[in-house]
């Protein structure tokens, strides 16, 4: 019976690793085919347990007696030839970034300037092997601001999230959202050819204040009618008196809405800080600054849940459970967002 004999103590320690960690699923097989094989279970039992065939089983047993472990590994293939070179693919990604919603343009414009012909498919498959992906664009503002000032508060803000790391401030960042039966639209998976319908329908807005931190502790007020200047200044008084760190100073960050820029908030900022708060707005068109947006998008577009759009009440009832889970069943890691790059990095 074919198997294999002997294996030292460092042979068994290795391979038992490939077994279990080893990144390429081959090896792990592989590895688990030998043990077997020195646990002396035969070549058909072995095929029973892996699911492979007996003449693999074989074969993998005959390559790690000849060349030991590396003989797990597949054996490099020749392969054809990529029909663009580095450097003529990097042309080519320059090309798709100038026309990105064209692939025939540029399939078009390889033909005429490399002198060589690829199809549609190819070049998906290049885009793909450079990590380019086909998604939504989005609109942007940025063009708007003011890049000096927002580079400046930037840096403001990683400063204060180190001072906040340190526990010498309190740090929270301040937004409003609003919520109604025009349902976000979700991705969901879904059988082919059929689409989940959501229902939708006009109704009043649910408007849900909140003061939010690095650490998921959120403090929302729920607000049935308008949002006025008093409305927000309420909130804010609420949440001053009533914050549990009152040794150390609080900034609080907060966009330019118009109900954050009257004079009888501005009058009231300098109010609070006199009762060691600072208030400070962000400059025009930098959403990414404040952190609670994302908020905002996880509970709209993953927290939420379908049946919540049945009626206003199920809406209303839906978002309360969610904001009450905050910090606890639902949880943002900040530093791992995309749209927190701007003051993490």
């Amino acid at each position: 019976m074919k198997h294999i004999s002997e294996l030292s103590k460092e042979k068994i320690i290795q391979l038992n690793e490939l077994y279990k960690y080893s990144p390429v699923r081959r090896i792990r097989i592989r590895a688990h085919c030998i043990l077997l094989s020195y646990y002396e279970f035969s070549i058909k039992l072995i095929s029973i347990v892996l699911r492979h065939n007996r003449v693999s089983i074989s074969t993998w047993i005959d390559n790690f007696k000849q060349d030991g472990i590396s003989g797990l590994s597949d054996a490099p293939r020749s392969g054809r030839p990529p029909k663009l070179t580095e450097k003529e693919e990097q042309m080519v990604l320059d090309q798709v970034a100038e026309t990105p919603r064209s692939l025939n343009k540029v399939v078009l414009w390889i033909k005429e300037h490399l002198n060589k012909e690829i199809s549609k498919d190819t070049l998906i498959r290049i885009l793909k092997k450079n990590k380019r992906v086909w998604k939504r664009m989005r609109r942007s503002l940025k063009r708007k601001r003011d890049e000096l000032a927002f580079q400046t508060i930037k840096e403001f803000i990683k400063h204060l999230l180190t001072l906040e790391r340190a526990n010498e401030i309190d740090l929270f960042f301040f937004d409003e959202s609003i919520f109604n039966l025009l349902p976000n639209i979700p991705s969901a998976w879904q059988e082919v050819g059929k689409t989940i319908e959501l229902d939708s329908q006009r109704s009043k807005n649910l408007n849900i204040l909140g003061f939010m931190n690095t650490s998921n502790e959120l403090h929302p007020y729920q607000v049935d009618g308008s949002v006025t200047s008093d409305v927000v200044i309420g909130c804010f008084k609420d949440f001053i008196e009533g914050r549990k760190k009152q040794d150390v100073p609080l900034f609080i960050i907060i966009d330019n809405a118009s109900t954050h820029t009257s004079n009888e908030f501005k009058r009231q900022q300098e109010e609070w800080q006199k009762e060691n708060c600072v208030v400070f707005n962000l400059p025009a068109y930098s959403p990414e600054l404040n952190i609670i947006e994302i908020l905002w998008r996880f509970i709209k577009y993953k927290w939420i849940e379908l049946d919540a759009y049945k009626s206003f009440e199920n809406l209303k009832s839906n978002i309360v459970s969610t904001l009450r889970l905050v910090g606890d069943k639902y949880q943002i890691n900040f530093q791992n967002e995309k749209k927190c790059q701007e003051i993490y990095t």
